[in-house]
């Protein structure tokens, strides 16, 4: 299995950044923060501001929070051709999304953050074992 953690989550339609988590397998502490006030496991996808990056040269296109707004990571898009696949990282873990206008899909893969940019490759290639693991995830939250 290459993927540890796996979260859905919808857009809410009454907030310009905000997602809600609808579903996730596995656990992964910075994606199941729960807002103080609501209780909704939530993320907030925005744009990354003009702020100045330790890594200038690799800078996010945008930017992913969860609740209390803990910075989670960017999201960097790699193959403009895979334009609803992005990657990111946080600590040494590699993270994968899968973006639409109304979902978000979010994997972790601990301890791979080396092999983000492989494992953005297989993913925007449809590797069978990867979209196998992603199916799976999909199946258990009634999704496809």
């Amino acid at each position: 299995m290459i993927f540890d953690f796996y979260a859905h989550y919808v857009k809410d339609m009454t907030k310009k950044h905000k997602f809600i988590q609808t579903f996730h397998a596995g656990e992964y502490e910075p994606f199941q923060r729960a807002a103080k006030r609501t209780g909704e496991v939530v993320l907030y996808l925005s744009p990354t501001g003009e702020e100045t990056h330790a890594h200038a040269a690799r800078k996010p296109a945008l930017r992913i929070s969860s609740a209390g707004g803990l910075h989670i990571s960017g999201l960097f898009f790699p193959d403009l051709d895979h334009a609803s696949i992005a990657m990111g990282d946080y600590e040494n873990d590699a993270l994968l999304f899968l973006l639409s206008d109304r979902e978000i899909e979010v994997l972790v893969s601990r301890n791979r953050k080396p092999f983000s940019n492989q494992l953005f490759s297989q993913l925007a290639d449809g590797d069978p074992d990867l979209m196998d693991e992603v199916e799976g995830f999909r199946k258990q939250k009634g999704i496809n």
